[in-house]
């Protein structure tokens, strides 16, 4: 049986040939529609190689979205957890399929070599259930330096994630609330003018006085000074989340994060979570640690892993996070003040704790 099964439309031949071609060279077998030996049941051997296969790449395109048959395939391995879509210039895969993170390809019958960089990171990192090798930078994806101005919202940036994961803050918590004032210390109302300044605004109304229509429209008005601000964007993709706009807000942490704003992938990973795909989850739990090592994201894919069933990387997963963080190591008293894990959570977090205990011989939790 072959490593990769390649399910696409048969007008997208030259493509999926193409693409055929390029994971043989990485040393993958490769199985495609016409391998199938004259003479043998169409069915069966699709059937047979989709199922012993480790990842299925799916060619969305004009014609595939239409194709029962891609489909079919396609839920095979979104069912197996080795799905891999591949979107075709604007396409957007079929309901039922847009949940699952995919890559991006030009729409042509050429891989550009940014195309296949990305191809062959998100291959290895489904075949290896998560123990990946640094993702490869791509355009447009580097770290973004901060201006001088910005040193105060960057501070408070962390707290953003922090809020995420507090389901039903306390009613009678009270923050300062004294507003911006100018530079000259008179206490006068600030008056933002800049993409920063609305920014920074929009932090302080969603962290300090929890009012998330207000940090919207600050957000607003800083992409629309700036559209390019990737801090913007994860803000305002944070407070979406918040108010259970998660298309709105996955959609704006994607952008945060192709604008380089690593940190919007954790908040990403954990909307994933939330909405029960783990698949996506963990892919953005490995790209932010992969360029940020960090026990918060450990933990998630550890989680993760768990829901699956996988225990094997939930151990793995769970003992990198301790050692990142001792207090993973049973001091949830300790974790749940910086975390606020909500029930279902702490619940989650204490299942990967007792596999990570049980793969070392311990009393569990």
């Amino acid at each position: 049986m072959s490593d990769i099964f390649i399910s696409y439309k048969r007008e997208d031949v030259p493509l999926a040939k193409s693409l055929a071609e390029l994971l043989t060279a990485k040393g993958w077998t490769v199985w495609w529609d016409h391998n199938i030996p004259a003479g043998k049941d169409y069915d069966t051997i699709i059937e047979q190689e989709l199922n012993k296969c480790r990842c299925v790449i799916v060619l969305w395109t004009a014609g595939s979205i239409q194709s029962r048959n891609v489909k079919d395939e396609a839920n095979v391995g979104l069912s197996q957890n080795k799905l891999l879509p591949v979107m075709v210039g604007s396409i957007q895969p079929p309901l039922g399929f847009r949940m699952v993170q995919g890559i991006k390809w030009n729409d042509d019958d050429a891989i550009e070599e940014n195309e296949s960089d990305d191809l062959i990171y998100n291959v290895k990192q489904i075949m290896s259930g998560g123990k990946i090798e640094p993702k490869p930078q791509y355009k447009g994806l580097g770290k973004r330096p901060f201006k001088k101005g910005m040193l105060w919202a960057v501070s408070v940036i962390a707290v953003i994630i922090l809020i995420y994961l507090i389901e039903d803050p306390n009613p009678d918590h009270t923050e300062d609330q004294t507003p911006l004032t100018d530079s000259t210390g008179n206490g006068a109302e600030f008056k933002p003018n800049t993409a920063t300044q609305y920014y920074t605004l929009g932090i302080s109304q969603a962290d300090n006085e929890r009012d998330y229509d207000k940090a919207i429209i600050s957000f607003n008005k800083a992409i629309n000074l700036n559209n390019n601000m990737a801090e913007a964007y994860f803000g305002r993709g944070s407070v979406y989340n918040l108010k259970g706009f998660h298309a709105e807000a996955i959609k704006d942490l994607e952008k945060s994060i192709q604008l380089g704003f690593v940190l919007a992938a954790n908040n990403l990973a954990w909307i994933y979570f939330d909405i029960g795909n783990y698949t996506a989850a963990i892919q953005y739990f490995d790209y932010h640690n992969a360029a940020q090592p960090n026990a918060l994201s450990e933990a998630g894919a550890a989680v993760s892993y768990f829901i699956l069933g996988n225990y094997d990387y939930t151990a793995a997963r769970y003992n990198n996070a301790v050692m990142h963080d001792q207090r993973f190591n049973g001091k949830f008293e300790a974790l749940q003040t910086e975390y606020h894990w909500n029930e279902r959570k702490l619940q989650a977090l204490k299942g990967a704790y007792n596999t990570w205990l049980q793969y070392q011989n311990v009393d569990s939790y």
